[in-house]
């Protein structure tokens, strides 16, 4: 098909290419930053009328990109679920942890997609919470009730609050790797390797102090 025939008749590869553009350019601006027109632009075609042909709204092709992203995750997740609960012995919290963050810190999703994410949920909470949610029953729901369970917390809703500042420091955490590798690394001191063993080490401890620590408040 060529450039022309493309313009006229988007197709599957149309769509696909300008997901992953759109996705690019709202890491790196956010979703009020970015419109329509650049992003079709971007992606090398002339019809802006391809937005509305494949996703109808701009809030949609948001809606997809992060679906797509979060499923994916969601199938890593249940298949590393399935290993560690098939081998019918007890596991630490650590190795729930790591299933939480693993399809990051495996390439499954992008730090690209990663930095998305948290340009929506600055932009739009309320969008961000309600694809997150519906996105994430089956894995992630998973490891928060194993997560429940070996720390301790009998209350879903303290468990939440600590998942979700769990949460903003994997964001922090892996937002800090993007940008090292952006124009905006040179704010980012050189010596930090934001994917070494020492630095997961660190997190790791980090996290399950944030799930550990004390239930009552310490002051």
């Amino acid at each position: 098909m060529s450039r022309s025939d493309e313009n006229r008749a988007p197709g599957p590869r149309s769509r696909a290419k300008l997901i992953g553009v759109a996705e690019k350019l709202f890491a790196e601006r956010g979703i009020h930053g970015v419109g329509i027109r650049e992003i079709v632009t971007e992606a090398g075609f002339k019809n802006v009328a391809s937005i509305r042909y494949h996703f109808g709204t701009k809030e949609n092709l948001i809606r997809e990109i992060m679906s797509g992203g979060l499923h994916i995750s969601e199938e890593w997740r249940v298949a590393k679920l399935k290993e560690l609960e098939g081998r019918g012995a007890d596991f630490a919290m650590r190795d729930i942890l790591l299933i939480v963050v693993g399809p990051v810190l495996h390439g499954v999703v992008t730090d690209t997609f990663m930095m998305f994410l948290t340009q929506v949920s600055l932009a739009d909470r309320r969008l961000h919470d309600e694809v997150i949610y519906k996105a994430t029953q089956e894995g992630m729901k998973r490891c928060s009730d194993h997560l429940r369970r070996l720390s301790g917390i009998d209350s879903v809703d303290e468990l939440d609050t600590r998942m979700a500042l769990l949460g903003i420091y994997l964001t922090g955490y892996m937002n800090s790797h993007y940008w090292r590798r952006s124009k905006a690394g040179v704010l980012w001191r050189k010596s930090v390797n934001w994917r070494s063993n020492a630095m997961l080490e660190n997190f790791l401890v980090t996290a399950e102090g944030i799930l550990r620590f004390g239930h009552k408040p310490a002051f």
